[in-house]
């Protein structure tokens, strides 16, 4: 990958001071276990825990992300650009 699936935003304040950070990130969920999975679930559930880890106030600056995840059904739907978490039970 290309690594362009994961970049960060700042706001600032009139006075040019650091307010807020964003994490955005844009990818896809492969579910390549012998498992039938809910894969809608799925992309809100790892949405969800990621929107979570990332999202805070550290002193006045404040933490915040950008999901937006898909899932998909095989590599051909996957592009150069997009972050890939990948569901297996294939580990040896």
């Amino acid at each position: 990958m290309n690594g362009d699936s994961i970049w960060f935003t700042s706001q600032h304040n009139k006075k040019g001071d650091l307010e807020g950070i964003t994490m955005h990130v844009t990818g896809k969920v492969l579910n390549d276990s012998n498992e039938r999975i809910d894969m809608e679930s799925t992309v809100k559930n790892i949405t969800k825990a990621m929107k979570r880890a990332f999202k805070g106030d550290i002193g006045d600056i404040s933490f915040s992300s950008d999901i937006q995840l898909s899932s998909v059904k095989n590599m051909n739907e996957v592009s150069d650009s997009d972050h890939l978490f990948v569901l297996t039970d294939k580990i040896s």
